[in-house]
């Protein structure tokens, strides 16, 4: 973000979306939609919908590991699970995942692993503390229409 605006570059193949850099039509995305910068919102990944969609977890020194329910992530930036023509899968209430903490237990690694009809999905997090120098993307190009349902946004 840069004052009002909403850029946005990722490596992921979204259908219909390049890997340049794209500028978001705010009019597009919801104001809870859990993007902007004030303390407690700025969660790129959506860790803390994956987070609160946990129902078990047993640590092993840094490795956490247990169920989620992905039919409780919800809609918000980043990783996003929607329910198919005939809703979630039943196997979508209990879905393995695993964590990784670094030895300052910080989350560094969240897996999901694809299994009973959903998709594999990850998050890294690395660079804890590295200066970042923001700058307007040079030749960003409006976000295409395809992928503003990919981020769980319907507009």
């Amino acid at each position: 973000m840069i004052d009002n605006e909403v850029y946005l570059k990722t490596e992921l193949d979204l259908p219909g979306a390049g890997h340049e850099w794209m500028g978001l039509d705010q009019s597009r995305v919801p104001s809870d939609f859990a993007m902007g910068f004030a303390p407690g919102r700025n969660d790129p990944g959506g860790s803390a919908r994956l987070i609160n969609a946990i129902v078990t977890a047993r640590a092993d020194g840094p490795r956490i590991t247990g169920t989620i329910d992905l039919t409780r992530a919800g809609a918000g930036n980043g990783i996003n699970f929607r329910p198919g023509p005939d809703g979630f899968p039943d196997g979508a209430h209990s879905n393995a995942f695993s964590a990784t903490l670094d030895a300052d237990g910080r989350l560094v690694s969240f897996s999901i692993p694809a299994a009973n009809g959903m998709p594999y999905a990850t998050l890294r997090y690395s660079d804890f503390g590295t200066p970042v120098d923001v700058a307007r993307p040079q030749g960003a190009v409006p976000a295409p229409d395809a992928l503003y349902p990919q981020l769980g946004l319907s507009g």
